[in-house]
């Protein structure tokens, strides 16, 4: 067997038992082969919106004492989002024993997590945005559905968040595991597997998609670089097209952060790149089990409720209410 794939496995086996390599008084921590050491249960959890509120203007940093306030809202904004989706009533089972709301911001106190452009927002075409706003119906549309196809691909149980950003609710949590050629990332979420090679292996043929891309890996100094392309475009990513390139850097700051900075690009879905700028926190392990449970009720159930409430409709129009 290859010595990179003894390391491999090695790796992977001393991760799952939950051991980290011990950090070096020098930063960043540093791999057994030299490599910055990533490694780790780490948290994107943040009260930090992705995009800057349209009330904030051009307010692009948080006070100190602002940013006191916002770390105790985790909830409240989680019960304010529920309140704007349609048919949301809530029952009582959004709090903070269900959930694991956000409570930190990040650390620039930036009033969003997009960077760039300056304004803090994602710059749609008009083409991209009604793509968002389909995608969102789908979300949230189920009492509409006329097939298993009109639903979200979460709802399907097909594909969830990855890392990119942080989820108002729960689930958060992504533990990083490498070996000197391989970068490997579960999310809590799903959950999801990303395998990022780092031994300078060629990208995919343009005509081989994945919902998730195709992600190639680099350091770059301390910063390890990873690139995906090769997107299908039936996933669910701001709208975006199989066009779609991300750009992602990790860098390892000190013992409980790592710095994450994500760069899109989409021509038919943007009018420029934009960035994003976030911090990973360590946190306690291990990741929970995600268990999906679509096919057993939840699809049939999803769509017998949409047929009931269009013959409830049609029956009101006959009595004329």
């Amino acid at each position: 067997m290859k010595l990179r794939h003894v390391a491999f496995f090695f790796v992977i086996g001393v991760g799952l038992l939950g051991g980290d390599s011990a950090l070096a008084a020098d930063s960043p921590a540093r791999t057994e082969w030299g490599d910055p050491d990533l490694r780790g249960v780490w948290s994107n959890a943040s009260v930090t919106p992705l995009e800057r509120p349209v009330g904030l203007g051009d307010k692009s940093h948080l006070t100190e004492e602002e940013a006191r306030v916002e770390r105790g809202k985790g909830l409240e904004n989680v019960l304010n989002l529920a309140k704007t989706i349609p048919e949301g009533k809530l029952t009582g089972e959004l709090n903070e024993i269900w959930l694991e709301p956000p409570t930190e911001v990040i650390d620039s106190r930036r009033t969003s997590l997009i960077v760039e452009p300056a304004d803090g927002r994602i710059p749609y075409t008009k083409e991209g945005r009604l793509r968002q706003l389909r995608g969102l119906g789908r979300r949230f549309g189920g009492s509409t559905a006329a097939s298993h196809e009109d639903l979200h691909l979460g709802d399907r149980c097909l594909l969830f968040g990855i890392l990119h950003f942080p989820n108002p609710f729960y689930l958060n949590t992504h533990q990083i595991f490498q070996t000197p050629d391989h970068v490997a990332i579960v999310s809590e979420y799903g959950p999801q597997t990303r395998i990022i090679p780092l031994d300078g292996q060629s990208t995919l043929d343009e005509k081989i998609t994945q919902w998730n891309g195709s992600s190639r890996g680099r350091w770059e100094g301390d910063t390890l670089v990873v690139e995906t392309k090769n997107y299908s475009g039936r996933g669910f990513f701001q709208g975006a097209t199989a066009g779609l390139s991300i750009v992602e850097r990790f860098k390892r700051v000190d013992e409980n952060t790592i710095d994450y900075a994500l760069t899109v690009t989409d021509p038919a879905s943007f009018t420029q790149p934009w960035t994003l700028e976030h911090n990973l926190r360590t946190t306690e392990g291990p990741l929970f089990e995600f268990a999906c449970h679509e096919g057993n009720y939840g699809l049939v159930n999803v769509l017998s409720g949409a047929r009931a409430a269009e013959r409830a409709a049609l029956e009101r129009d006959q009595r004329g209410e």
